[in-house]
């Protein structure tokens, strides 16, 4: 968390497997704690792990990315 533009706390969260990509961390269930995007280039596969702070607790799988299509974060 940042603050006046201070570190003030930061934690090591779970490392993705082999062939994924973390393309961004937001809070996507609301639950005011990040979550990973995750995106498998090989496969053109999404997938969203859901954290608490930084323990996995579960993940779903999003749609396949169609030929010619990219996956970007912000």
């Amino acid at each position: 968390m940042l603050k006046y533009g201070a570190m003030i706390a930061s934690a090591f969260g779970p490392t993705p497997p082999g062939g994924w990509v973390l393309l961004a961390a937001a809070d996507l269930d609301g639950n005011g704690k990040p979550d990973y995007l995750l995106y498998n280039p090989g496969m053109r596969q999404t997938a969203i792990w859901y954290l608490n702070n930084n323990v996995f607790v579960s993940a779903a799988f999003g749609p396949t990315i169609p030929p010619g299509w990219r996956l970007v974060g912000q």
